[in-house]
């Protein structure tokens, strides 16, 4: 790992001034949703927000699928049928009680 960090001054582009401010806001946005995220853990219970949660699995299979073009394969199915269905259920079961 070390060697390859000592060969990124070989290929290393500084940023522009546009690459520069889409740098910056990237970091902005992300620090925004880490902050809204803690204040959400602290509005409500983590069950109740899990169901939000797990809409972040079907964003990131959207954005693999028609931004990378990614072919989904049965494991991607049964993994993601898993964790979403665990969500629902405790969800569900939270709300019931």
């Amino acid at each position: 790992m070390m060697r390859i960090c000592c060969l990124i001054p070989l290929w290393w582009k500084t940023p522009d001034a546009l690459q520069w401010l889409l740098l910056i806001s990237m970091g902005a946005f992300g620090a925004i949703g880490h902050f809204l995220l803690i204040k959400a853990y602290t509005l409500l219970p983590a069950a109740e927000l899990s169901p939000w949660l797990n809409a972040q699995v079907v964003a990131a299979t959207l954005f693999s699928v028609f931004l990378f073009q990614d072919v989904l394969g049965w494991n991607f199915f049964l993994g993601t049928g898993l964790i979403v269905g665990a969500g629902v259920l405790l969800w569900w079961q939270n709300r019931r009680a």
